[in-house]
Protein backbone atom coordinates (compact mmCIF):
# COMPACT_ATOMS: atom_id res chain seq x y z
CA UNK A 1 0.00 0.00 0.00
CA UNK A 2 1.22 3.24 -0.85
CA UNK A 3 1.31 5.89 1.62
CA UNK A 4 -0.37 9.06 0.92
CA UNK A 5 1.44 12.16 1.90
CA UNK A 6 -0.86 14.50 3.55
CA UNK A 7 0.74 17.80 3.72
CA UNK A 8 -0.94 20.99 4.42
CA UNK A 9 0.21 23.98 2.63
CA UNK A 10 -0.68 27.50 3.67
CA UNK A 11 -1.49 29.79 0.84
CA UNK A 12 -1.94 33.43 1.79
CA UNK A 13 -5.09 35.08 0.44
CA UNK A 14 -4.47 38.64 -0.62
CA UNK A 15 -7.11 41.21 -1.31
CA UNK A 16 -6.45 44.50 -3.00
CA UNK A 17 -8.56 47.53 -2.24
CA UNK A 18 -8.78 50.74 -4.13
CA UNK A 19 -8.91 54.00 -2.26
CA UNK A 20 -10.20 56.98 -4.17
CA UNK A 21 -9.74 60.45 -2.79
CA UNK A 22 -10.99 63.64 -4.28
CA UNK A 23 -9.43 67.02 -4.00
CA UNK A 24 -9.91 70.32 -5.69
CA UNK A 25 -7.19 71.52 -7.95
CA UNK A 26 -7.34 75.11 -9.06
CA UNK A 27 -6.80 75.22 -12.80
CA UNK A 28 -7.71 78.83 -13.55
CA UNK A 29 -9.20 82.03 -12.25
CA UNK A 30 -11.99 83.55 -14.28
CA UNK A 31 -12.96 87.19 -13.99
CA UNK A 32 -16.22 88.26 -15.61
CA UNK A 33 -16.89 91.94 -16.22
CA UNK A 34 -19.89 93.62 -17.74
CA UNK A 35 -19.21 96.81 -19.65
CA UNK A 36 -21.97 99.18 -20.77
CA UNK A 37 -21.23 101.08 -23.94
CA UNK A 38 -23.29 103.89 -25.39
CA UNK A 39 -24.05 103.88 -29.09
CA UNK A 40 -25.62 106.80 -30.93
CA UNK A 41 -28.14 105.86 -33.56
CA UNK A 42 -30.09 108.00 -35.99
CA UNK A 43 -33.84 107.44 -35.91
CA UNK A 44 -36.02 108.62 -38.79
CA UNK A 45 -39.65 107.73 -38.14
CA UNK A 46 -42.90 109.13 -39.47
CA UNK A 47 -44.89 111.17 -36.97
CA UNK A 48 -48.66 111.30 -37.44
CA UNK A 49 -50.71 113.88 -35.62
CA UNK A 50 -54.39 114.72 -35.86
CA UNK A 51 -55.19 118.38 -36.31
CA UNK A 52 -58.63 119.83 -35.65
CA UNK A 53 -60.13 122.59 -37.73
CA UNK A 54 -63.28 124.40 -36.59
CA UNK A 55 -65.38 126.21 -39.17
CA UNK A 56 -68.59 128.11 -38.47
CA UNK A 57 -71.04 127.88 -41.38
CA UNK A 58 -73.94 130.41 -41.26
CA UNK A 59 -77.27 128.79 -42.23
CA UNK A 60 -80.08 131.13 -41.01
CA UNK A 61 -82.89 128.82 -42.13
CA UNK A 62 -86.23 128.10 -40.44
CA UNK A 63 -86.62 124.39 -39.68
CA UNK A 64 -89.44 122.30 -38.24
CA UNK A 65 -87.34 120.23 -35.84
CA UNK A 66 -83.77 120.10 -34.57
CA UNK A 67 -81.20 117.98 -36.36
CA UNK A 68 -79.02 115.55 -34.47
CA UNK A 69 -75.27 115.93 -34.46
CA UNK A 70 -73.97 113.98 -37.44
CA UNK A 71 -70.82 112.76 -39.14
CA UNK A 72 -70.04 113.42 -42.79
CA UNK A 73 -66.74 111.78 -43.71
CA UNK A 74 -64.10 113.15 -41.37
CA UNK A 75 -66.31 116.06 -40.29
CA UNK A 76 -68.60 116.25 -37.26
CA UNK A 77 -71.48 118.70 -37.71
CA UNK A 78 -73.13 120.28 -34.67
CA UNK A 79 -76.25 122.37 -35.31
CA UNK A 80 -76.79 125.57 -33.28
CA UNK A 81 -80.39 126.82 -32.84
CA UNK A 82 -82.14 129.97 -31.70
CA UNK A 83 -85.81 130.51 -31.01
CA UNK A 84 -87.28 133.49 -32.82
CA UNK A 85 -90.63 135.30 -32.58
CA UNK A 86 -93.65 133.32 -33.64
CA UNK A 87 -92.08 130.30 -31.97
CA UNK A 88 -90.30 129.08 -35.01
CA UNK A 89 -86.96 127.36 -34.97
CA UNK A 90 -84.19 129.14 -36.81
CA UNK A 91 -81.11 127.13 -37.67
CA UNK A 92 -78.61 129.86 -37.04
CA UNK A 93 -75.41 128.07 -38.01
CA UNK A 94 -73.56 124.79 -38.14
CA UNK A 95 -70.20 124.19 -36.61
CA UNK A 96 -68.13 121.87 -38.75
CA UNK A 97 -65.26 120.17 -36.92
CA UNK A 98 -62.90 118.35 -39.26
CA UNK A 99 -60.10 115.99 -38.34
CA UNK A 100 -57.05 115.88 -40.59
CA UNK A 101 -54.10 113.57 -40.18
CA UNK A 102 -50.82 115.24 -40.96
CA UNK A 103 -47.73 113.09 -41.41
CA UNK A 104 -44.23 114.45 -41.15
CA UNK A 105 -40.77 112.97 -40.61
CA UNK A 106 -38.91 113.33 -37.37
CA UNK A 107 -35.17 112.75 -37.19
CA UNK A 108 -33.52 112.43 -33.82
CA UNK A 109 -30.31 111.01 -32.49
CA UNK A 110 -30.89 108.67 -29.60
CA UNK A 111 -28.33 107.12 -27.28
CA UNK A 112 -28.72 103.37 -26.81
CA UNK A 113 -26.93 101.33 -24.19
CA UNK A 114 -25.32 98.04 -25.13
CA UNK A 115 -23.94 95.57 -22.59
CA UNK A 116 -20.91 93.43 -23.33
CA UNK A 117 -19.52 90.66 -21.16
CA UNK A 118 -15.75 90.26 -21.01
CA UNK A 119 -14.34 87.00 -19.65
CA UNK A 120 -10.67 86.95 -18.63
CA UNK A 121 -9.14 83.57 -17.83
CA UNK A 122 -5.83 83.17 -16.02
CA UNK A 123 -4.51 79.63 -16.44
CA UNK A 124 -2.51 77.82 -13.76
CA UNK A 125 0.23 75.35 -14.55
CA UNK A 126 0.62 71.97 -12.93
CA UNK A 127 3.63 73.26 -11.02
CA UNK A 128 1.33 75.80 -9.34
CA UNK A 129 -0.67 72.98 -7.77
CA UNK A 130 0.81 71.09 -4.89
CA UNK A 131 -0.07 67.47 -4.26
Amino acid sequence: MEREDKREEIIPVVEEKVRIDRREIKTADIRVRKVVREVEEEVDEPVVETRIEVQRVPINQIVDEPRATREEGDTTIISVYEEVLQKRLLLREEVHIRRRKVESRSQKTVVLQKEEVIVDREEFHESDNEF
